[in-house]
């Protein structure tokens, strides 16, 4: 199932994207520096004027991505495009 992220994912997306990023040698994960938005998500994306959704089966999330304006005119973004190694291709 796919619906909007809520604040409450936030512990399943810091594992999540955690996990995604430990799999590279010689990155450091730290949320606090690198990505505090991952502890209200639905929070940051509406105050950055977008929005974010979660992929999620059994209670697990699975993925996530959003979309929020650019700083260029008339473009959008894509955010937070993260999918977990076992879901992937699917």
């Amino acid at each position: 199932m796919i619906r909007p992220v809520s604040d409450a994912d936030s512990p399943a997306l810091i594992e999540l994207i955690g996990t995604i990023w430990r799999s590279y040698p010689g990155i450091v994960f730290d949320v606090e520096t690198e990505l505090p938005e991952l502890k209200a998500p639905a929070s940051a994306f509406a105050q950055a004027g977008g929005q974010g959704w979660v992929a999620e089966r059994d209670g697990r999330v699975l993925g996530s991505i959003g979309v929020a304006p650019s700083t260029s005119r008339n473009l959008w973004e894509l955010l937070k495009l993260y999918v977990d190694r076992r879901e992937r291709r699917q």
